[in-house]
């Protein structure tokens, strides 16, 4: 049950490229069309990260090959990249800060 501790949408594809473990027991129905994260992985091979569309959502993922099957990780591009996003935006009001503080202090050194 490793599978169901992992981050994301973690999967399992066989040798006929069909999902046979998975942590969203959903990607195990077989309707589902897999073959945007097929297709991405083999554009990019293994241990690459691709990007590719689903439902009209940008997705991420990495898929490997592990003896004869083929181990992915997909994720929405949204979730990925709002921590990201929220980093960027306390290092932009720590930068502000810092240059206030280095302004308003060469303004005294300079004016005394």
């Amino acid at each position: 049950n490793l599978v169901a501790n992992t981050p994301g949408n973690t999967f399992l594809f066989d040798q006929k490229n069909k999902i046979f473990a998975a942590t969203n027991k959903e990607l195990l129905n077989p309707s589902i069309d897999h073959s945007p994260v097929l297709n991405a992985y083999k554009l990019n091979g293994d241990n690459n990260f691709f990007s590719y569309k689903l439902n009209n959502e940008e997705r991420l993922g990495a898929c490997t090959k592990v003896f004869a099957y083929t181990a992915c990780i997909t994720e929405s591009a949204d979730i990925i990249n709002k921590p990201i996003f929220k980093a960027a935006y306390i290092q932009v009001i720590a930068l502000i800060v810092m240059i206030s503080i280095s302004v308003i202090l060469l303004y005294f050194i300079v004016s005394k």
